[in-house]
């Protein structure tokens, strides 16, 4: 059965969670071949938002609206470079990706989940940094933090099936990861001068070091993802995501693991002539980690002869440290 919502030739692949029934396996084993086969070719789909209800949907983009109206002064404030932009804020032009020097033209603000000590399973928890000019602001967050980590458990679930792994495989390998974290993101109305220098880019191509992310768009109409099957030609393909379709990637971890059975999703922000691109445009994201003791090797049934061990062994939180200072986070 295909569950395909759409798929024209040369387009994103849509699919809904929706159309899988939860009570039955072989739905699932169905619905998990799509899925994995949608995001080995390319990295990336588009997943119908059926997870986050329409009151939160609006409420967490208009706190991260207002958040970012705030003056550069009081952003400020809850800026901490030594937590790395795992928490708190990031002004603008701070993080870059790692194939340039040039800050990408957006700032952002991250939480994790709020947990008690004993909760924690890596010794240092980041504590959240909430402002306190936006009293619904932390509500906001951390419940669309719980929505969309649910979202990335089934998911994550599904891909085990077509891996050929238990179901549950990764549930305790990402089960209160320091460095899961709900991000919004504000690509803000750009000067003459800042369109002049970062020429036709708000942020240059980048992957993700993480299993998965999910992510809405409000306004948003300059993201571009490269069409996997023909990235050796740099077919960058727009993505049309919203606050009803989500964008759903692998990240570098997830296509260490899988010997790049499931490939990175690659993508970049450009200069939108069009007319949104006149407003600010905002990003909600869910940035689902492992554990950073989980020792990333390969998975065996992921190698053959025609597809032999591409990644030594490496630990999650190796990689994560490495990447944070390739886009200038960490020092």
């Amino acid at each position: 059965m295909n569950f395909y919502i759409n798929k024209p030739k040369n387009s994103i692949p849509t699919l809904s969670l929706v159309q899988c029934d939860w009570g039955s396996l072989s739905s699932k084993k169905n619905f998990s071949q799509n899925l994995g086969q949608a995001l080995h070719e390319h990295g990336f789909v588009l997943m119908e938002n059926n997870f986050l209800p329409v009151d939160l949907n609006n409420q967490i983009f208009n706190d991260t609206a207002k958040f970012f109206s705030l003056p550069n002064e009081i952003k400020q404030k809850y800026e901490h470079p030594q937590l790395c932009g795992e928490r708190g804020y990031v002004s603008k032009g701070r993080e870059r990706s790692k194939k340039t020097q040039v800050g990408d033209l957006k700032e952002f603000f991250s939480a994790g989940r709020e947990l008690r000590t004993y909760e924690a399973k890596e010794g240092s928890y980041f504590e959240n940094i909430w402002p306190e000019e936006i009293p619904t602001f932390r509500n906001s967050c951390l419940e669309s933090y719980e929505r969309f980590y649910l979202e990335g458990v089934k998911i994550m679930h599904l891909l085990a099936l077509y891996l050929d792994l238990p179901e549950d495989y990764f549930d305790q390998i990402v089960y209160n990861s320091n460095h899961t974290l709900l991000r919004v993101l504000h690509h803000y109305q750009l000067s003459k001068q800042e369109k002049y220098l970062q020429k036709s880019m708000r942020t240059a191509e980048h992957t993700n070091i993480n299993f998965l992310t999910l992510a809405l768009g409000r306004n948003f109409d300059a993201l571009q993802g490269l069409d996997y099957p023909q990235r050796r030609r740099q077919n960058w393909l727009p993505i049309a995501f919203s606050q009803e379709k989500y964008i759903l990637a692998v990240g570098d971890m997830l296509a260490w693991l899988t010997n790049d059975k499931l490939p990175s999703a690659n993508f970049r922000v450009v200069n939108s002539l069009s007319q949104s691109s006149l407003h600010s445009q905002y990003i909600v994201s869910l940035y689902l980690h492992p554990h950073e003791d989980f020792e990333l090797s390969v998975l065996p049934s992921c190698i053959d002869n025609e597809h032999p061990k591409k990644y030594s062994d490496a630990t999650a939180g190796a990689l994560f440290d490495e990447r944070l200072r390739a886009i200038g986070l960490k020092y």
